[in-house]
């Protein structure tokens, strides 16, 4: 459906037919719908292994799910953060030393015109 909403640029009539509120509600609604599914996913989660569903109390820590753990999505969240993290430090070294060249370079001409 998307395909042909797409190919056919029909999408622009819905994007005029439907309100921005309605789309914003809608990914709203999604987004806290995603967040609880995830926090009852992770009830079910050990810290170095998952808990087995089927075992008395679910206490026991079954061997199936021994990558799915608590510390193992810490460990990928830190990681995501540190690889899709702003290079603000980056940028401002790299502005300042452009800041510094055209002092220089300004720094001579204001000399040379003396």
């Amino acid at each position: 459906l998307v395909l042909i909403l797409g190919v056919t640029n029909l999408m622009e009539v819905v994007n005029w037919v439907v309100p921005m509120t309605v789309v914003c509600g809608l990914q709203v609604g999604v987004g806290l719908r995603l967040a609880s599914k995830g926090m009852k996913d992770i009830q079910n989660l050990g810290w170095v292994g998952s808990r087995d569903a089927d075992a008395e109390g679910a206490d026991e820590m079954s061997d199936n799910g021994a990558y799915d753990s608590i510390v193992l999505a810490i460990v990928c969240s830190v990681l995501c953060m540190y690889w899709l993290r702003d290079d603000l430090i980056v940028r401002e070294s790299a502005v300042s030393r452009e800041t510094n060249n055209d002092n220089d370079n300004n720094y001579g001409q204001v000399v040379a015109e003396e």
